[in-house]
């Protein structure tokens, strides 16, 4: 295919992902396409919005209907008892905003009928996309060498509508399971971004991404480098950690993301080094400007031979080329004392400090 179509695709891609959330907020005004492989489900559909009042354009294969409120019509047609769980799951569902036409691009984003319901009834993920409901706290990274705060891991938590504190790994699997890990993932990068300056984060700033939320790099990650611009924040102070690499095949994808940010001056770290031989692969080919140790490596190694042998190892391959290595997990004097003797960069864990509110951590005299 040739470079400009791709391009052209590609865009229309990204933007029809970044804003699918605010294609079925109430007010937006939007036509909805139905369609099915059976012919008579399609007239049923048509039947019973017309039973409820809504005006309905049929077509042979598709029938579509206008309206501003979405999720009405979407619960209207899912809770109607008239049709069979599995029928639920065979009417197709496609929104677009007027102006939009469906076509070969727009027609792949079609859903089940049953996905959008679960969709516009995710109201406490919704509202954290849409209202940026994001809690940001600080963990501190140290330099032990230097003895000093090097800087900061942002870690996000999404705020639910009663005001409790959702777990980012409840927030996250549902965001995967309903396709919105983009649009998530991009909401707590640029939140990271801009808390860290609000606060006027010390040192580095250490942002958490997942590469299977990123399409594509130019497109997916331009917002991202846009707020750290807007805000003000030197690049060469941003680290951006990837996270989850074990689960994520295509490394070559991945190696495009890293040379994005590297690229715009912004440092890269590799998450969970050693908790896999998968990992070891991914380094060779990443080369990411710093390698954070998996936590499970660092748990008691100053008394486990084996951990130590793999730690080795890992530091002989961060030295030979160039590459800052990062303890996470540390959570005992000993192993402190252990990666302090092994001369390791950088170090992060409980034993220094839980995540903070606020970064304004301060090592103790002893350490």
């Amino acid at each position: 295919m040739p470079i400009e179509p791709t391009r052209r695709i590609l865009e229309q891609v990204s933007c029809y992902v970044c804003d699918i959330v605010s294609r079925f907020a109430p007010g937006t005004r939007a036509t909805m396409y139905f369609n099915t492989f059976f012919g008579y489900l399609v007239t049923q559909v048509a039947s019973v919005l017309e039973g409820y009042g809504y005006t309905v354009n049929r077509d042979r294969m598709m029938v579509s209907v206008a309206t501003d409120d979405v999720p009405s019509v979407i619960q209207t047609l899912y809770l109607d008892d008239r049709f069979s769980a599995d029928e639920k799951r065979n009417i197709n569902v496609l929104v677009l905003r007027d102006g939009e036409t469906p076509d070969m691009d727009t027609m792949q984003y079609m859903k089940p009928l049953q996905q959008w319901f679960q969709l516009v009834n995710a109201t406490d993920l919704i509202n954290v996309i849409e209202a940026n409901e994001v809690m940001v706290q600080f963990q501190p990274i140290v330099s032990i060498g230097d003895r000093s705060v090097y800087g900061y891991e942002c870690l996000s938590r999404g705020i639910a509508q009663d005001g409790s504190i959702i777990p980012p790994v409840d927030l996250f699997q549902q965001a995967r399971d309903l396709n919105l890990l983009f649009n998530l993932d991009r909401v707590v990068r640029e939140n990271a971004l801009r808390t860290a300056d609000r606060f006027d984060i010390p040192g580095y700033v250490f942002i958490n991404f997942l590469p299977n939320a990123i399409y594509d790099p130019e497109y997916c990650l331009r917002t991202t480098m846009a707020a750290a611009d807007e805000v003000g924040l030197a690049r060469e102070r941003i680290v951006f950690e990837i996270v989850e690499s074990e689960s994520f095949e295509d490394i070559e994808h991945l190696k495009r993301i890293l040379h994005y940010y590297q690229s715009r001056g912004v440092r890269t770290a590799l998450d969970d080094v050693g908790s896999g031989y998968s990992s070891l692969n991914t380094l060779a080919t990443l080369r990411p400007d710093i390698m954070k140790l998996d936590m499970h490596l660092i748990s008691g190694i100053d008394h486990d031979a084996l951990k130590q042998s793999i730690f080795s190892g890992l530091q002989r391959i961060a030295s030979d080329n160039g590459i800052v290595l990062l303890a996470e997990g540390v959570e005992t004097r000993e192993e402190l004392e252990f990666l302090r003797q092994r001369e390791v960069d950088l170090v992060q864990g409980y034993y220094f400090s839980r995540p903070l509110d606020r970064p304004e951590y301060a090592l103790p005299a002893d350490i």
